[in-house]
């Protein structure tokens, strides 16, 4: 999934509904402050606090996942690079071709 759809669903899955409930609370509290001693405001406290812990959390999951990759990648990326090169030195043999066809093609 793409960085552009993991944020969409973010906001679309968390931010929005808390955005809502955190409204919701806070006109709760204002039309109905003499019975609820607080409580809306004190639940719209509790939205807002748990947004920001939400999203601390996922960041720090995102950054230790990445770093949990990176290794992994690197050793792809190794393989890949000898793989790609022995499937380009046996085409290369394959047809007769010396070594330094590829710097006549690829000049510097």
């Amino acid at each position: 999934m793409s960085k552009k759809n993991d944020a969409t669903g973010f906001w679309i899955t968390l931010v929005l509904p808390l955005v809502g409930l955190f409204g919701i609370a806070l006109l709760l509290n204002r039309y109905l402050d003499g019975n609820s001693n607080g409580f809306f405001i004190n639940l719209a406290t509790e939205v807002v606090g748990i947004g920001i812990t939400v999203f601390y959390v996922d960041r720090i999951l995102k950054r230790h996942e990445q770093a949990q990759w990176k290794g992994a990648d690197a050793r792809v990326g190794a393989r890949l690079q000898i793989l790609l090169n022995s499937i380009v030195s046996s085409i290369r043999s394959g047809l007769r071709y010396g070594a330094d066809i590829i710097d006549e093609l690829l000049p510097l």
